[in-house]
């Protein structure tokens, strides 16, 4: 899929961070677990998309399969996106909010959160952006 003129690794860490400070507010709400870990692997998937057209990609996959995005990064010549971050999210963008799932605890709400930082933090130095103060 070819990218929009105005798709720019900015947009996508912008819209990573949107996601990612919804399912920080989220945290603290009782029972919301499930929409912390759907938030957080949603800021992971747009902070991968981010690095890969800062390194030039000319289309960004519709997808939601984070390894597959970490190996488009390295293809592309980016740095090792951190994997074990991106196992912890993997199955967050789709299964939990399915009936039938395995229920999500508080310390897996935390986990994917702390994982969707550090995701984030990567994506970051890929594209050379600092952190919002």
């Amino acid at each position: 899929m070819s990218r929009p003129d105005d798709d720019s690794p900015r947009v996508w860490l912008r819209l990573a961070e949107r996601d990612l400070q919804a399912a920080e507010v989220l945290l603290s709400v009782a029972g919301q677990q499930t929409t912390v870990c759907f938030h957080a692997q949603q800021a992971a998937e747009k902070a991968l998309k981010a690095s890969l057209v800062a390194l030039g990609a000319e289309d960004v996959p519709r997808t939601h399969d984070l390894h597959l995005l970490a190996e488009l990064v390295v293809g592309a010549g980016g740095p090792q996106p951190p994997l074990a971050h991106l196992t912890e999210l993997a199955d967050y963008g789709v299964a939990p909010r399915y009936p039938g799932s395995r229920d999500l605890t508080p310390a897996d709400g935390a986990r994917g959160l702390d994982a969707a930082r550090a995701v984030v933090a990567f994506a970051r130095q890929t594209i050379g952006e600092q952190a919002p103060s």
